[in-house]
């Protein structure tokens, strides 16, 4: 096994110039989908529960956060959808609204 790499030196500028300072990166944040969390919760969604839970899910996060979640284009019923996109970050409110739905629905 190798040593883990040193930290880059700063590197002088010339006389003048701006400086620039470089952001560690961060780290990638998986993506996550609401079909996901609920099967690994044990339940098979129908398309009308996914599509009630992506509402309640959209409302947490808004309520949440303040603002809509991002977008991603994603293949639904044999078409290509512009639909919500969650990290793992938010798998708390997607499995909150998987529970209340289906709690609904019994």
């Amino acid at each position: 096994m190798s040593a883990p790499a040193a930290p880059a030196a700063p590197v002088a500028s010339a006389p003048g110039a701006a400086s620039v300072a470089l952001a560690a990166p961060q780290a990638v944040r998986a993506a996550i989908s609401i079909s996901q969390v609920a099967m690994e919760m044990g339940q098979r969604l129908t398309h009308g529960q996914a599509l009630a839970i992506g509402k309640l899910v959209s409302k947490s996060y808004q309520s949440a956060y303040g603002q809509a979640p991002s977008k991603h284009n994603q293949f639904v019923d044999g078409a290509v959808r512009s639909v919500n996109s969650y990290t793992e970050e938010h798998r708390g409110l997607i499995a909150a609204a998987v529970r209340s739905c289906l709690h609904c629905n019994q």
